[in-house]
């Protein structure tokens, strides 16, 4: 069985919303106590796991904190049990070369408004559009869960201004991938999202390049206000829909996109690129731009859409040459720059930059299953010809 998330706004009232931040910051409350309980006990040679905070914490839960009483305690109990978590990766860290930082408390303005509602499989009740959460009762969505059977999980998160809830299903197996059928190359960049070895085009919005002059002008608008005010906050607020709105903007498009290509009729295998997104983004010219185009997103929906689906996704080594090899003859171009968007190999060939990539990435032959970075090695001349045809087709 495969574990899928759902996100879906909710359409709650003032009072629902009020309800819904008390139970944030009982989670955060009880998130930041069994944290300092923790560092108290390293201080007396003790460790103290997520299973030894949440009794200390209950023992003085009503003491410390009254206000908790009228509120369901799985949002505290699943906080304590996400500082166990962030505890075991912080001391498996250590141990290992992978450095993993130590926890830090929450705050609202750091991680927000959040908390996890259930106590297990079936604690959260969905009816259609309507979930009911514990001590808060039936809340409306904007849609209905895309999958079927018992909600095992719940986070609630506030962004925007908007109130969002996260439920897990168990959903059957993958089905097994498909021996028949096309293999495609996916060439992803920054004139175009995703280039198909087919022909086919996909543009990116650039929704950040877009709104960028008023996520400026929202700014300097906030940090002319003084701090503590209510135009203060009302400007962080404002800011904070405009990125959303921006980021809204761009996973839509990546969705209808990565849908588009996975869903085509007799695909059997796509191929792409390794990037190094991190790398690339150490380019200081480039680095805006990559994180507008949300390159990995793209590369991760892609295959785990594809798994969904039984399609095969193979990866390029990091440095293959996709761009400067011709599809046709193989020849090397090494003097091809970033800048050159099309290019004329000594066999004659008219190249497009990307489509080149693409074809060049879908005539090259795997060695390894799905999902992991394998060597691709160009294909055979009989192979080439084949994807020439279609570039001819599309490009004359």
């Amino acid at each position: 069985m495969n574990i899928v998330a759902h996100r879906i706004e909710m359409d709650v009232n003032n009072k629902q919303a009020s309800a819904l931040r008390q139970h944030c910051g009982a989670a955060r409350v009880a998130f930041n106590h069994a944290l300092s309980d923790f560092k108290k006990g390293l201080e007396e040679d003790e460790w103290r796991n997520d299973k030894t905070l949440r009794p200390r914490f209950n023992k003085v839960k009503h003491m410390e904190y009254p206000w908790l009483k009228g509120l369901s305690a799985n949002a505290a109990k699943n906080a304590i049990v996400h500082c166990g978590e962030a505890i075991d990766k912080w001391r498996k860290g250590k141990k290992s070369k992978r450095k993993v930082g130590f926890p830090k408390f929450r705050s609202i303005k750091r991680t927000g408004c959040r908390y996890q509602a259930d106590n297990g499989a079936g604690s959260v009740k969905v009816d259609g559009k309507q979930v009911k959460l514990p001590k808060i009762g039936w809340l409306k969505m904007r849609e209905t869960p895309r999958f079927n059977g018992l909600a095992r999980k719940a986070f609630i998160k506030e962004r925007g201004g908007r109130w969002f809830i996260t439920l897990t299903f168990a959903r059957p197996d993958d089905p097994p991938k498909r021996e028949i059928g096309e293999i495609i190359g996916i060439d992803a960049g920054l004139k175009h999202l995703a280039v198909l070895s087919d022909g086919a085009k996909h543009e990116s919005p650039k929704p950040l390049k877009r709104l960028l002059r008023k996520l400026r002008m929202l700014n300097k608008k906030l940090s002319r206000q003084q701090k503590g005010g209510n135009r203060r906050k009302r400007a962080v607020a404002k800011l904070s829909k405009l990125h959303y709105r921006t980021a809204c903007i761009r996973l839509d498009h990546l969705h209808k996109t990565t849908t588009e290509i996975t869903n085509r009729v007799g695909l059997k295998e796509l191929r792409m690129e390794t990037l190094s997104v991190k790398g690339m983004m150490q380019n200081r010219r480039l680095a805006r731009a990559i994180a507008d185009a949300g390159i990995h997103e793209f590369q991760r929906q892609i295959e785990y859409k594809s798994r969904w689906k039984g399609v095969s996704v193979s990866k390029a080594e990091r440095w293959f040459p996709s761009s400067k090899l011709c599809h046709v003859c193989g020849e090397k171009n090494d003097a091809l720059k970033l800048a050159d968007r099309s290019w004329k190999c000594v066999c004659g060939a008219e190249l497009d930059r990307d489509v080149n990539a693409a074809l060049n990435l879908a005539a090259s032959s795997a060695v390894c299953g799905r999902g992991e970075s394998v060597r691709l090695a160009i294909a055979s001349a009989s192979q080439r010809s084949v994807h020439q045809t279609d570039y001819h087709r599309f490009y004359g």
